[in-house]
């Protein structure tokens, strides 16, 4: 990224609906310049005329020729930006953020994932490295996944190729009767009806109030050096100088969104 306050032209490749009314575009940089990030960045998309807004990266990490967003139809931006069809073109600035630096030398190596809503989206882009790079196979990978309903739950299909590697749990507040796909309840309901991996690395992604109670309920088993979380907060520069997205002494855009327990614990932020 040569200018952070610049943006450049990508054109769409490809969309898809998803769940939730949400839409998948896949971008290339108009100029065919590469695309690199870390699982968790994002980047701020934009069209003339309509603002701009920060999106997570939804794709591999290993792909640095066309990239995705998951766009969830809910304001005049993303409205926008979800009628856009292939060959349209819009605005991207990014990436940016502190994502992961590495995955392979996390300690514990076991992965726990749990993740809720709309907050699954940055899930994604970490379990294809995970899948590619081939990092199931020298450690346990867990995924607990709390949804609304069936209807909600979001890359559905993808999860079926997934669970080849990963051990794959979905909880639904609404599950569809008699279906016996998936657990009832929340997402802490699954650590009392399932067997965690331990000891483990834990990912969570998902709403704040989710993170203060999966961490009571995982105990002993999160630690705060090795518990990550990928905060979320309204932004409106991406790089540090509104300060919207303040968080403790932190800003969430620049020196998040991946955070650890243990930074936030010292810092004295309250989730």
């Amino acid at each position: 990224m040569d200018n952070i306050y610049l943006p450049k032209l990508a054109r769409i490749v490809d969309s898809y609906e998803e769940a939730d009314g949400s839409v998948i575009l896949t971008l290339r940089m108009k100029d065919s310049s590469k695309f690199s990030f870390r699982a968790g960045q994002f980047a701020m998309l934009g069209f003339p005329g309509w603002g701009e807004a920060p999106f997570d990266i939804c794709s591999s990490p290993l792909n640095d020729k066309e990239f995705q967003f998951c766009i969830r139809r809910v304001g005049n931006l993303s409205k926008k930006l979800g009628s856009l069809k292939k060959g349209d073109e819009l605005l991207v600035r990014g990436p940016l953020g502190n994502g992961f630096k590495t995955l392979e030398d996390l300690e514990p190596k076991n992965i726990l994932f749990l993740g809720g809503g709309c907050g699954f989206v940055t899930v994604r882009p970490i379990i294809k490295y995970i899948i590619e790079k081939g990092l199931y196979k020298d450690r346990k990978v867990q995924l607990l996944y709390g949804a609304r309903a069936e209807e909600s739950i979001l890359f559905k299909e993808e999860q079926k190729e997934w669970k080849k590697y990963v051990d794959v749990q979905v909880a639904l507040e609404n599950p569809p009767k008699g279906s016996g796909k998936y657990h009832k309840g929340m997402i802490t309901d699954l650590f009392n009806e399932i067997e965690l991996v331990s000891p483990t690395s834990v990912i969570m992604c998902g709403p704040p109030i989710m993170y203060r109670f999966c961490i009571q309920a995982l105990g002993d088993k999160c630690l705060p050096r090795a518990t990550y979380l990928l905060m979320e907060r309204r932004m409106h520069c991406g790089v540090g100088v509104c300060q919207h997205c303040a968080i403790g002494p932190y800003y969430v855009c620049k020196d998040g969104p991946v955070f650890t327990l243990e930074m936030l614990n010292k810092a004295g932020v309250k989730l």
